[in-house]
């Protein structure tokens, strides 16, 4: 009667434990491509980046307002097609830029 008990529990322990790796991210997902629009209302912030990654997907990030890469900059890399990595989370509004790095 106890090893059944001890087996039920056990396999609850491993279900939960999958659960909680499925819904736990390890951080930021990166993404490397070049930037094929930017968006901003100032000098100093971007507010949108569109980027064509390696396998041809559009994805399109807010930039959180920690990313010190200003519109200029992001556009000197458009111009040049000098590739950037974009560190980025998914939120339920959308994909969201927390860190922009030369690629």
């Amino acid at each position: 009667l106890q090893r059944p008990r001890q087996l039920a529990f056990l396999g609850l322990a491993l279900l939960l434990s999958a659960v909680a790796a499925c819904q736990a991210r390890a951080g930021p997902e990166r993404v490397r491509g070049l930037v094929i629009a930017v968006e901003a209302q100032s000098l100093a912030r971007a507010d949108r980046l569109t980027l064509r990654t390696e396998d041809g997907r559009e994805l399109v990030f807010a930039v959180d307002a920690s990313v010190d890469w200003t519109p200029g900059h992001l556009r000197e890399h458009m111009v040049l097609g000098a590739p950037v990595i974009v560190e980025y989370v998914a939120r339920p509004e959308g994909l969201v830029a927390v860190r922009i790095d030369d690629g």
